[in-house]
């Protein structure tokens, strides 16, 4: 998080100690010296108080930490719709054995109804991919990590390892089902 080393800079522009930018506004220096060290994050009625005292925009203050925090939450996001996708999709091939062998409607109902949701969570995972202009997955590694996109042309393996891992988790749930059901 930059907004440690933003509330330094000003300070010290404004040539305000710790003590004294504390004493503007009502905190304790040892809250300032948190921030400065990114210890913690002041809350937004601090950062307005500090954007006022030294005279920056709310968004010069904490712009480049606005950026970290959204990469932060597709960060998340992207772990979850993965999740969705691989969990719902397992258990929709799981159930689609006993549903087709019991001809049972409501468990057909059932498994497409998780089917549909792993392509819906897939669609997600598609659109993440497009927002960063991730390809392959050793760039969804990189991305994850927090490092940049993948250089190497020639990644075919990178691209068709998340494909194989799937077919092989679906054919041992597939055989899974059948063996149970």
């Amino acid at each position: 998080m930059e907004i440690g080393r933003q509330i330094r800079k000003y300070r010290e522009r404004d040539r305000f100690s710790q003590e004294e930018l504390a004493l503007k506004i009502y905190v304790s220096r040892q809250t300032i010296s948190n921030w400065e060290n990114n210890r913690s994050y002041p809350d937004i009625q601090n950062l307005m108080l500090l954007s006022v005292l030294f005279k920056v925009s709310l968004d010069e203050l904490v712009n480049e930490d606005v950026d970290v925090m959204k990469k932060e939450i597709d960060r998340k996001s992207w772990n979850r719709y993965g999740y969705v996708m691989l969990i719902a999709s397992m258990l929709g091939l799981f159930l689609m054995v006993p549903a087709i062998r019991n001809e049972s409607l409501l468990l057909t109902i059932i498994a497409g109804g998780l089917i549909a949701l792993s392509f819906s969570a897939s669609i997600k995972v598609e659109r993440l991919k497009a927002r960063y202009d991730i390809n392959t997955y050793q760039d969804i590694i990189a991305f994850l990590e927090g490092g940049n996109k993948m250089t190497d042309k020639n990644a075919l393996i990178h691209k068709a390892l998340p494909y194989v891992i799937y077919l092989i988790m679906s054919a041992i749930v597939v055989t899974l089902g059948l063996i149970i059901f």
